[in-house]
């Protein structure tokens, strides 16, 4: 009642990989780049902000009682 695949009646495993496995392998990679690439752009634009608001002296007031 075993009812899984061995590993040489999968598709892809003793030669190459079908169309579809390589147009899909090929899609994720190229999506994961661009989402990279945005990301890095989005960083590099944003990194330098707000630094002025953290550099500003904070004005202390030493009160004595």
């Amino acid at each position: 009642m075993n009812t899984e695949p061995t590993m040489s009646q999968i598709d892809d495993y003793d030669g190459p990989g079908s169309e579809e496995t390589r147009r899909g392998v090929k899609w994720t990679i190229i999506s994961g780049l661009v989402i990279g690439i945005i990301y890095a752009i989005a960083r590099l634009y944003f990194w330098d902000m707000g630094v002025d608001e953290v550099k500003q002296p904070v004005p202390t007031d030493i009160r004595r009682y």
